[in-house]
């Protein structure tokens, strides 16, 4: 699924106080890239995503999905949040099946009931937690509930996956073990990823492209292409061209923040 955004910008206006997130962001994104987006806290970077999804409406410009222009939300997209946000009343099963609870009442399911199910346990099987559909969150641990979030955006099989900060709340341990879970998920079904994150090894490991946003109105400073074999490996961390490659990047980002400490945009 390729993504196209052309000159988009966006305000935020309320009674007393004019917040411009976003300005002139014009990028595209091949079908079945991986691409992060890195920069300073208030650049935009949730703002942005929340745009290609089609949440939120642009003040300028316009994002565009395989030539089609974006006027809302659409069904072959998956969000993965900072949080889980899980259904804590529901079980692991569950908590994936809900997609299709909505899909159903919208009358925009594509499968049988029984296919979704079907697909729900081929995508717990395939992040190792199985084990745990009928299981609670409370029973989970926070890498572990991460992937029943992911499950969950991939249960209507979208083209697109969004992903902002998904790993942010996790120790360097189970971040680093998530991110090679990832790259596997990604191997495997070949998503077009877009992923908000602040921490540059994990964009390094994951990433095809690094688009580097500016402090607020976030605009994009440039972008850094991640010249490292696939697959990646944990040992690859630690190689010179990783490190090299974290090195571009953290420069890169100090050139975008400038010296200051923006508050995060809406």
């Amino acid at each position: 699924m390729g993504i196209e955004l052309q000159g988009l910008g966006k305000t935020f206006q309320t009674s007393d106080l004019t917040v411009e997130a976003l300005r002139d962001i014009s990028v595209n994104v091949s079908d079945s890239e991986f691409v992060s987006i890195i920069g300073p806290s208030g650049c935009g970077k949730s703002t942005l995503l929340r745009l290609v999804s089609g949440l939120i409406p642009p003040t300028q410009g316009g994002v565009s999905i395989d030539g089609v222009p974006v006027h809302g939300p659409a069904g072959n997209i998956g969000f993965v949040f900072q949080a889980p946000t899980l259904l804590k009343w529901r079980t692991v099963f569950k908590n994936v099946m809900f997609p299709y609870e909505v899909l159903a009442s919208q009358k925009r399911t594509v499968m049988s009931r029984q296919e979704y199910e079907n697909r729900a346990e081929l995508l717990l099987e395939m992040v190792g937690i199985e084990d745990f559909r009928d299981a609670y969150p409370k029973q989970l641990s926070g890498g572990m509930q991460q992937r029943v979030s992911i499950c969950r955006a991939l249960l209507h099989d979208p083209t697109l996956l969004l992903m902002d900060e998904p790993f942010g709340a996790l120790d360097e341990f189970t971040r680093e073990r998530m991110n090679e879970e990832l790259m596997r998920i990604w191997r495997e079904t070949q998503k077009t990823v877009l992923f908000v994150t602040h921490h540059i090894p994990e964009a390094v490991f994951l990433s095809d492209r690094i688009l580097v946003l500016s402090a607020r109105p976030g605009r994009i400073l440039g972008e850094i292409v991640v010249d490292l074999p696939r697959p990646r490996t944990a040992e690859m961390r630690d190689s010179v061209a990783f490190l090299e490659q974290v090195v571009i990047t953290r420069r890169m980002i100090g050139k975008a923040d400038g010296g200051g400490n923006s508050k995060e945009s809406p």
